[in-house]
């Protein structure tokens, strides 16, 4: 799961490195809003260099990162949108009349199905694909709206990006 996330002033001053800083702000805030109590994020706190075992890149050091990443967001999202409609519908079964047996051992492609309807719609799956924790509320959302962004353009430098595993 690729996330986007704004930082503040709070998690820069912190103690810890900035990239364990946001992956614990981001993990606590995921489980918060998880929709499956046994799913977990590993765990890269341990390695040695955990801003390398997330790929982390800070928009103050990278802003092109951030500028990229963010202009293609909801692109990508379409993209995902797109190719498991495509997927579900190609492969989809058919009785003798020619309707579609949704039903007919095609789960995996129903999954992915929800999982991007879900992203269209701004929702995050425990499974997603992508994350934002960008808005003033900060709990997860999906799409970049219009006015955050402006805020992204702006300011590239108080976001960050990295990388989870939901498990």
């Amino acid at each position: 799961m690729i996330v986007l996330m704004r930082v503040t002033e709070d998690d820069r001053d912190g103690t810890g490195a900035l990239a364990e800083t946001c992956f614990r702000k981001f993990r606590d805030t995921f489980y918060e809003y998880t929709h499956d109590k046994e799913v977990y994020l590993y765990d890269p706190t341990d390695e040695e260099d955990v801003a390398a075992a997330i790929g982390f890149a800070d928009g103050a050091g990278h802003p092109e990162t951030i500028l990229g990443l963010a202009r293609g967001w909801n692109a990508k999202i379409e993209a995902i949108f797109d190719a498991s409609l495509k997927q579900l519908t190609e492969h989809a079964d058919k009785d003798p009349d020619g309707n579609v047996r949704w039903l007919a051992g095609r789960a995996c492609d129903i999954y992915q199905m929800k999982k991007a309807a879900m992203a269209l719609d701004g929702q995050v799956n425990d499974y997603a694909d992508h994350a934002l924790l960008i808005n003033h509320h900060m709990y997860p959302t999906a799409i970049i709206e219009p006015d955050e962004m402006t805020a992204i353009e702006a300011d590239p430098g108080s976001y960050v990006t990295f990388e989870v595993y939901p498990k």
